[in-house]
């Protein structure tokens, strides 16, 4: 099974090579905001964020809470598992 870092890392990797969007990862630390998502993406005037887990990996607490306030605020926010998954997803949005 793959870590969850080289995950974030192919999915980070594919969302620069679509033109004029911005990625960046979300590091967590003690100035950061529990729960945010893994991925923060913008394209098109969309936000997308994106929690990357491994199979059978759930969100916390924190997590599903700062999913539904996200949500709230208008943005995209989903769990993914794959780089494919993360694709198909943002591609879905995009192209809706």
């Amino acid at each position: 099974m793959p870590l969850e870092s080289s995950i974030v890392k192919s999915i980070i990797t594919a969302l620069r090579k679509i033109p004029h969007s911005v990625v960046w990862k979300n590091h967590g630390s003690q100035y950061t905001r529990v729960g945010v998502p893994d991925i923060s993406f913008f394209v098109d005037g969309r936000t997308f964020f994106l929690e990357v887990k491994q199979p059978g990996k759930q969100l916390s607490a924190i997590q599903a809470d700062m999913f539904r306030r996200l949500r709230c605020a208008g943005a995209k926010v989903d769990v993914v598992h794959s780089k494919k998954e993360a694709m198909d997803l943002v591609g879905l949005y995009i192209y809706d």
